[in-house]
């Protein structure tokens, strides 16, 4: 549709498909800010914003499919002040910034492929001339998530306030950025490789608000560090390796902020806070391993907030915090070992406001507990104890309490005037049931201002006349998944406002002339896993579709006559998995601006070279499942634009000689290849990514690399590769992401072969237990892979025990683990991997039946830990397996596994020992979408992660373990191996201490 000629202060088109924005797409209008977020945009016409020159102050490009900036359609722009390029797949940022360099004051470069910053060592090279050093009001530069290993001296603009390099590949503190950035005050390196700051004085003193280092190496601080020349407000050093501090560790600072959460603490010298005793105001302890309140905290003066959760802490000195309880405004003790309140402590800090003490064996709340101290309260977290009952008026002193936690307490009784004289108790949080999702409601005659409705996964058989006519505001119409066969003429008449159609996944077989007409506005329509075999004339007259989908249903020719009335607007088609047998040049004659079709799963042979002369903008062409004759070289001539192609399974037996000088992915595999010709790949330059697995080749084909200079992506699988040595990836400098599995010829096996790829994140490999010495050079490579983030291992060998033990990087995010011998796990396997600061562990596709009691035990101090046992023989599971012993289960429940347990598609057998199991479930899908991380759209996704994992019944039955009724289970003792007796033990208790808890709440209210 066209835009309105006027001023328009924000405008968004967010998630679509397009690729391109095209030149003076957007003419007549004019924008201040401009969302194109989150598409799949991999080019900018050189004009795209010429009419914005003037009016655009912010531009907003992230998580799209750029390779480069666009610079010559920055050119024109002469007010741009805010531009958000992350999450692209810019190497570069070398250019002509035109304008821009002038006016620019926040740039993202955040989740690219930088490897460096340019410096002006030589200022006087063209080069130099382009790079980021050039900009005049930039204050905010964020270049997070690249693969940046060295920042150039003098590589960054004078006017930055910020700098933000997180997660990268940076070695050494850079002195540089520091002494050199008049201005700077935020300094982000979280999550690089420094394992020491650096014992260096400015020459001048410098003042910042943040130095982040979370996520390092870090084990020591300089005495004094940088000798008094800098102050930094808030210092925060999470996630290293620190066991102890020394004497005067931050002297010189005046640091008011300082975190040191998720380290390995134990002692800190008394005087470890000397110099900032008066101006530390925040400390962050949390997760460390302190026995007693560190002496040193009763140093400071002017603290006021203290947190020091899952410590080992079992009671807390009467004198802890005399220096500081005036000015203490929150206290977090969450995750101790603490027998009751620690009220002594507590009787002067009268102006606290938040209270933690959840995940302790409290087991009573005495009335004095908060006298005298806890009158300003508004936060009171008390869950996770072993609270049994509440006394009438047990909290009164708290007259400002507005959140009151006690979930998860085996409370027995609760006094009819427990909660009297709360009057500002605005959230009181007792509950630890599962939540069942509500029903669809059957009458939509009064919503007639709703935007979005999703009707999916019902039984709904038709769909009759007008039957949504009174929703005329609705723009999102899902009904895929439902039993669907017959479509009214008039079904969808009133949503004129409607953009979004989702009918896929029926049983429709017939559609009617004008079907979808009187919905001018409908952009996205999801016919696909349906009926349909034709598609009536004029079906989509006065729509302005760009997306449609057809794919699996019975097609046996390209509806080309149909698809014609929206042939201006349409650009993504799918046609994929019918019958469809030829194409021609009349096939896509009314459709000049397509950029995405797929035609694979069909049963194409033929392709006349002329077939895509129409298409002139395609850029992803998918082929592949084609029985496929075609001259490739005449076929792509007209395709010029192509970026993305797949000729999968296409009966390739020799690579064809492919001109196409824009391609960024390749997809070649399941085909017959032996070799490649060095000639097939020398006009794919920009190619990114290179998918070669299921095929012949007996080689790596390192000839071709030269050719390849931006290669990302590499997967080799499935080949009958013979050796991996140095030369098999030499020149791979862009290398991110590798695929070495089921190569099962492999008789040699190099570990430099991959330690050269410095920018490596993600690897899939095997082990060959029988190369000689695999070993020794497995355990070299675990060792030096210290920029990888994804590792996936497919092990050949019946046990799992200490080959993961040379792993020294604990940046890795995901561990997959198969092997259809895996049999038996050791308990240690997963040493390595207990101080990630998030992990995503996997293990399925294995013959493993049991799992060792403890193996998962030592990963409480991971912050967000993800286990997926799915598809493997696991007939039970218990508690031990993850916690240990009891006491660690009843301290930690859910929070070890925060990220979730999925455990389906294992052959369990109900029985008294997944009791427990099934309250776990429960538990943490209610837990998980309280938490603050838990996106928008958790919800299904949880509750299907909860239902799915089933058990079978003593009937053959396969039953919910989330559902598992007390009548339905046999827990005879003498049944039950002495195992599980202790499971089924723990797990009639937890069910027991349930039902009480409803029916004692029920009861005293």
């Amino acid at each position: 549709a066209d835009l309105p000629e006027v001023a328009i202060s924000q405008l968004e088109i967010f998630g679509s498909q397009a690729v391109i924005v095209e030149a003076e797409s957007l003419a007549g209008c004019q924008v201040q800010a401009l969302v194109l977020a989150h598409n799949r945009l991999q080019h900018i016409a050189d004009k795209a914003f010429s009419s914005l020159w003037q009016s655009l102050t912010s531009l907003d490009l992230s998580y799209n499919q750029l390779d480069s900036v666009p610079f010559t359609a920055l050119k024109e722009l002469r007010n741009l002040q805010w531009m958000n390029l992350h999450g692209n797949q810019i190497s570069s940022t070398i250019g002509d910034w035109s304008h821009v360099k002038n006016t620019l004051a926040t740039l993202f470069l955040g989740e690219n492929d930088i490897t460096e910053v340019i410096g002006d060592s030589d200022r006087t090279s063209s080069r130099n001339q382009h790079d980021l050093h050039q900009f005049k009001s930039l204050i905010w530069l964020n270049l997070d998530g690249n693969r940046i290993y060295r920042i150039h001296k003098r590589s960054l603009p004078l006017t930055l306030q910020t700098v933000s390099v997180s997660h990268n590949l940076l070695e050494y503190f850079p002195l540089d950025i520091v002494a050199t950035l008049p201005h700077l005050q935020w300094l982000y390196l979280r999550g690089n490789h420094i394992k020491s700051l650096p014992e260096h004085t400015f020459s001048k003193k410098l003042w910042l608000e943040k130095i982040d280092l979370g996520e390092n190496y870090l084990k020591t601080l300089p005495k004094s560090p940088f000798n008094s020349s800098v102050n930094v407000r808030d210092l925060n050093l999470a996630f290293n390796d620190f066991r102890m501090l020394t004497a005067e560790s931050f002297s010189g600072l005046q640091t008011g902020r300082i975190i040191f959460s998720y380290n390995l603490l134990e002692n800190i010298d008394i005087f470890a806070f000397k110099g900032i005793e008066t101006s530390l105001e925040y400390l962050d302890f949390d997760h460390n391993n302190f026995q007693h309140v560190p002496a040193a905290v009763s140093q400071l003066r002017s603290l006021k907030y203290l947190y020091l959760s899952a410590n080992r802490l079992t009671d807390i000195p009467q004198a802890a915090f005399t220096s500081f309880c005036h000015s203490l405004k929150a206290l977090s003790l969450s995750g101790n070992r603490l027998t009751r309140v620690p009220a002594d402590a507590l009787q002067n800090c009268t102006k606290i406001s938040h209270f933690n003490v959840a995940h302790n064996d409290i087991q009573d709340i005495e009335r004095d507990d908060f006298s005298d101290w806890g009158y300003n309260i508004k936060s009171l977290i008390l869950a996770n104890n072993r609270i049994t009952s509440l006394k009438n008026r047990i909290f009164a002193e708290l007259q400002e309490l507005r959140e009151l936690s006690l979930s998860f307490n085996p409370l027995r009784q609760i006094e009819a005037d427990t909660f009297l004289g709360l009057d500002s108790l605005e959230s009181l949080e007792l509950s630890f049931g599962y939540n069942n999702f509500p029903q669809v409601p059957k009458c939509l005659e009064y919503t007639a201002s709703l935007k979005k409705l999703y009707l999916d996964f019902n039984i709904i058989n038709s769909l009759e006349h007008n039957g949504f006519m009174h929703l005329t505001s609705l723009e999102h119409l899902s009904l895929q998944q439902n039993n669907i066969m017959v479509v009214s003429r008039k079904a969808f008449f009133g949503l004129q406002n409607l953009q979004v159609l989702d009918l896929s996944k029926n049983l429709i077989s017939q559609l009617h002339i004008s079907q979808f007409a009187n919905m001018p506005k409908l952009r996205i329509l999801n016919l696909s896993e349906n009926k349909l075999n034709h598609l009536p004339k004029d079906i989509f007259s006065d729509t302005l579709l760009e997306m449609l989908d057809l794919s699996y249903n019975l097609f046996s020719v390209v509806p080309s006559l149909s698809i014609s009335d929206v042939g201006v607007t349409l650009r993504h088609l799918s046609i994929c998995c019918n019958n469809i047998e030829h194409i021609d040049i009349t096939t896509f004659p009314d459709i000049p601006f397509l950029q995405y079709l797929d035609l694979s799963s069909n049963k194409l042979t033929i392709l006349p070279d002329n077939v895509f002369t129409s298409l002139g903008l395609l850029q992803s062409l998918d082929l592949s499942s084609n029985p496929l004759r075609a001259n490739f070289k005449e076929l792509f001539h007209y395709a010029q634009g192509l970026k993305y192609l797949n000729l999968a399974n296409s009966g390739i037996a020799s690579t064809p000689h492919l001109p196409l000088p824009n391609l960024i992915t390749l997809n070649l595999s399941r085909n017959h290849i032996e070799a490649i010709n060095k000639n097939s790949v020398q006009e794919l330059g920009k190619l990114k990514v290179l998918d070669l697995s299921h095929n012949d080749l007996f080689q790596v084909p390192s000839h071709l690399w030269i050719h390849l200079p931006n290669l990302k992506t590499l997967d080799l699988s499935y080949n009958p590769i013979k050796e991996l040595n140095a030369e098999s990836f030499a020149g791979l400098q862009t290398l991110q992401e590798i695929n070495l599995q089921h190569l099962k010829y492999l008789n040699r096996f190099e570990s430099k072969s991959l330690l050269q790829l410095r920018i490596l994140i993600k690897l899939s490999i095997q082990t060959w237990p029988k190369i000689d010495n695999f070993q020794d050079q497995f355990c070299h490579l675990l060792s030096h892979l210290d920029q990888l983030r994804i590792l996936k291992i497919n092990f050949l060998e019946n046990k799992l025990d200490e080959q993961l033990l040379c792993v020294t990087n604990r940046k890795i995010r995901h561990l997959e683990i198969t092997g259809r011998n895996l049999r038996a796990v050791d308990r240690d396997a997963f040493a390595r991997f207990t101080r990630n600061p998030d992990l995503m562990l996997k293990i399925h596709g294995t013959q493993i039946s049991e799992l060792p009691s403890g193996i998962f035990a030592n990963m409480h101090k991971i912050s967000y830990l993800t286990l997926d046992l799915r598809h493997n023989m696991l007939t039970y599971l218990s508690p031990e397996v993850f916690y240990g012993n009891y006491s660690m289960h009843k301290n930690t429940e859910t929070s070890l596994i925060s990220g979730g347990l999925y455990i389906s598609g294992n052959p369990f057998r109900c029985g008294c020992h997944l009791l427990w199991l099934g309250h776990w479930l429960r538990r943490w899908s209610r837990e998980a979408l309280h938490s603050h991380r838990a996106p928008a759209d958790a919800a299904p996704r949880v509750h299907e992660a909860v239902r799915r994992p089933r058990c079978r019944d003593r009937h053959g039955r396969q039953v919910p373990i989330v559902d598992l009724p007390p009548e339905d289970v046999a827990c005879q003792a003498s049944a039950l191996s002495a195992a599980r007796i202790k499971s089924a033990g723990f797990g009639k208790m937890l069910f027991l201490i349930a039902l009480r808890t409803i029916y004692t709440v029920i009861v005293t209210n």
